[in-house]
C-alpha cells in the first residue's frame, strides 16, 4: 500500500467515525419495516446516496484508532478505509436523504414513495401528518408480548429489543473478506458465523422507544419485526447454540481464513498473513 493511498483519520474522516453497510433497494413493506425497526435503536440511522442506494448508518469510531488520532494498522487498512475515505470527510457529501428517526422515514415514503407508504400500519401512516418527530407515550402496563411457545418461555429481560443481528455476505472473495474486517474494526462490533452456515453481524444496541421501566411507548404502530418475534428465537434462549465460529478479532478471523479458506488466504497482503498466526 502507497503512503498516499493510506488513510489519515485526524482529518475528522467520516470513514473513521462511522460505519455505513450498503443495504438492498427497499421494495416491499417488509424491507421498510426492517428499516423502520433499525432506526428505532440508538445511534442508528439511514441513508440514501446520490446513487439512490441505501445504507444503515451505525455511529462508532474506529477500535484501531490511537488517541492522538493515528491509525494503529496503517499497514493492512480494510479496502473500505481507501477507497472511499479520501473523497468522504461528512455524510452531507455522500447522501441525497438522510433518515435519523422513523418519522423523517415515513414522510419521505408519503412523499416519494406513496404506494409502499400505503402498506405501512395505519397508526404509523398517522405520524406523517405530523410536523415533527411524535413524542414517545408513556405505558400503564407491560407491552411487551413476543409469542411464546412450551419450550420457551419469556422472562421480560427485553434483551431482545436491545440488539440488531444482519446478515451478511459470505467471505467468498478478497472483497467481501475486507469488508468483514472493516466491521470487526468497529467499536462494539461483533461478527459470526451460525449453525446454518450463515455470516452475522451483531450489535448491542438499546431501543429508543422503551421507557425506563423496559415498556414500549410506540406498541401501537410497532414494527412488523417486533410483533412477529417468537421467544424461541431470543438471544437469551439460543445465542451459544446458533454460534459454529465468533470472530471478535480481525486475528481470529483471519486464522479462520487460513485453515478453511487456504485459496483466499494465499492471495492476501504480507500484513494480514502474519496477523492470523499470532
Amino acid at each position: 500500500m502507497k503512503d498516499n493511498d493510506i488513510l489519515d483519520p485526524r482529518k475528522g474522516n467520516f470513514v473513521c467515525e462511522n460505519l455505513a453497510i450498503e443495504m438492498s433497494y427497499p421494495k416491499t413493506k417488509p424491507d421498510i419495516e426492517a428499516f423502520l425497526y433499525y432506526l428505532y435503536h440508538e445511534d442508528v440511522e439511514l441513508f440514501v446516496d446520490n446513487y439512490y442506494d441505501w445504507f444503515l448508518l451505525l455511529k462508532g469510531k474506529c477500535s484501531k484508532l490511537a488517541k492522538n488520532g493515528n491509525c494503529k494498522i496503517k499497514d493492512r487498512q480494510a479496502d473500505e478505509c481507501t477507497q472511499h475515505g479520501h473523497e468522504v470527510e461528512s455524510l452531507e457529501d455522500t447522501a441525497k436523504y438522510h433518515f435519523r428517526n422513523e418519522w423523517e422515514l415515513v414522510r419521505y415514503l408519503k412523499e416519494n414513495r406513496p404506494a409502499l407508504f400505503k402498506k405501512l400500519y395505519p397508526e404509523t401512516r398517522k405520524i406523517a401528518a405530523l410536523k415533527k418527530a411524535p413524542k414517545l407515550k408513556k405505558q400503564k402496563q407491560k407491552a411487551l408480548t413476543p409469542a411464546l411457545d412450551d419450550d420457551h418461555k419469556c422472562s421480560s429481560c427485553i434483551s431482545c429489543c436491545n440488539y440488531l443481528n444482519l446478515i451478511i455476505d459470505k467471505p467468498t472473495g478478497e472483497s467481501r473478506l475486507n469488508s468483514i474486517l472493516w466491521y470487526i474494526y468497529r467499536e462494539g462490533v461483533h461478527v459470526y458465523l451460525d449453525v446454518d452456515g450463515d455470516w452475522s453481524l451483531y450489535l448491542e444496541l438499546p431501543c429508543l422507544q422503551l421507557d425506563k421501566n423496559g415498556l414500549c411507548q410506540i406498541y401501537d404502530r410497532r414494527s412488523s419485526i417486533c410483533r412477529q418475534f417468537s421467544s424461541s428465537h431470543c438471544h437469551g434462549n439460543q445465542m451459544e447454540d446458533s454460534i459454529r465460529e465468533s470472530f471478535p478479532n480481525d486475528s481470529k478471523l483471519l486464522n479462520f481464513i487460513a485453515k478453511k479458506r487456504k485459496p483466499l488466504f494465499k492471495r492476501l497482503n504480507t500484513s494480514l498473513k502474519k496477523l492470523a498466526s499470532r
